[in-house]
């Protein structure tokens, strides 16, 4: 199975909150969340929007470059 890549751990660590407090804000386990950011899953329609409301973007963030490129600053 292919890896999808999103930017998930950037912006949470940009935003600088837990793996922990994420994954309680959405509604899901840090194992779940951690399987998202790995790649490892991709999340359903709902909880993509969940993750991006909280982290305060859109669901771009599955698509866009890190918050911390430069070329986007």
């Amino acid at each position: 199975m292919a890896r999808m890549k999103n930017n998930v751990r950037e912006y949470r660590e940009y935003k600088g909150v837990s793996l922990r407090w994420l994954a309680r804000k959405v509604g899901c386990g840090t194992s779940t969340l951690c399987d998202i950011e790995k790649g490892r899953s991709v999340p359903n329609v709902r909880l993509a929007i969940r993750i991006a409301r909280a982290l305060g973007t859109t669901c771009l963030l599955y698509t866009s470059p890190s918050p911390r490129d430069p070329k986007t600053s």
